[in-house]
């Protein structure tokens, strides 16, 4: 059975309410024409609409003719030490390593991380979903018990991350850790980290799928953490 969206926009508010969203996701770039009638009758129930990548904005435009605010994800409205308050050290990690926190299949990833680990000379951690039940590529050793806590602080004390998820490559940007984003240009879901390096102008941390693998670099954090700060301040007005 399919269940229904619905909920997710607020149809069970009484009528008098203030509906907001807050950087809400559509998740795709693109919705069919044959669902633009249902998204606009319920999209026209909610009074303020934010989006958090710049997709949304188009995508609320045309369903709606309204403009949308383009607005940070969540994790990144507090800064790195809002974040390293509530961080807890993962036990006996080497000084130098590579991250690897991987979502979604992946050929280039593994053979980047390897790289990088030659390159850097440092082993390679592996963090995945249902780790307990994941096969980690050959030289890599598998994290299964890294809660939320330790998850924020083995990205925080990276060498390097290399990543196909959108919260990977956002905490490795609030962190300044050198990183990679390793996207698949024939799947749907990039606009999230496209949107974010985009605007922190780190397009150049992106590695797509199948192309030729980049040496290690470092990127000036600064000027990053200066846009973020920007966005920041607009997104909790």
């Amino acid at each position: 059975a399919s269940s229904s969206i619905e909920p997710y926009f607020l149809t069970f508010a009484p009528k008098e309410a203030k509906k907001i969203s807050y950087a809400s996701s559509f998740g795709v770039s693109n919705i069919p024409a044959s669902l633009y009638d249902k998204y606009k009758k319920l999209l026209s129930n909610i009074d303020s609409l934010s989006v958090r990548e710049q997709t949304g904005v188009c995508l609320v435009k045309a369903l709606t003719g309204r403009d949308a605010t383009c607005v940070l994800d969540p994790t990144l409205l507090l800064n790195k030490e809002q974040w390293g308050n509530i961080m807890l050290a993962y036990p006996h990690m080497p000084s130098r390593y590579i991250l690897v926190y991987q979502l979604l299949p992946s050929e280039t990833l593994p053979s980047l991380a390897k790289k990088l680990s030659e390159e850097m000379d440092c082993p390679v951690y592996y963090l995945a979903k249902r780790a307990y039940a994941v096969n980690a590529p050959k030289g890599m050793r598998v994290i299964k018990d890294a809660g939320p806590a330790e998850f924020l602080w083995l990205i925080k004390n990276a060498s390097c991350v290399v990543t196909n998820s959108f919260h990977g490559t956002a905490f490795s940007v609030i962190f300044n850790v050198p990183f990679y984003s390793v996207l698949d240009s024939k799947r749907k879901g990039n606009a999230r980290i496209v949107s974010l390096l985009e605007s922190v102008d780190l397009m150049n941390r992106i590695v797509f799928e199948g192309t030729e693998i980049p040496k290690f670099s470092v990127y000036e954090s600064a000027p990053v953490q200066q846009k973020i700060e920007g966005m920041r301040a607009d997104s909790m007005s």
